[in-house]
């Protein structure tokens, strides 16, 4: 888990449309985390979040997080941890 996979994420939504569509386009978080492991990205919502605030605006870290709530510390959002996002 990562700030810089969490960093490497934010930039590659915000430069790939057709990966920013994948991600939106999951019908629910297992689905989403599948392919978020699938495309290599381990970090937490803490790490995620973190780099998104020095990076984005809040209108922005929302389109980003595909509206997910904030799941608790021991939750994480991307892939390397099998609990639900």
């Amino acid at each position: 888990m990562s700030e810089a996979a969490a960093r490497a994420f934010l930039e590659r939504i915000q430069a790939d449309e057709e990966f920013a569509t994948k991600v939106s386009a999951c019908k629910n978080r297992e689905e989403r985390h599948a392919l978020v492991k699938q495309e290599g990205y381990v970090f937490t919502w803490e790490e995620l979040e973190e780099v998104a605030q020095q990076e984005l605006t809040e209108e922005q870290l929302d389109s980003v997080a595909g509206g997910l709530p904030n799941p608790s510390k021991d939750r994480p959002c991307s892939p390397g941890v099998h609990a639900p996002m």
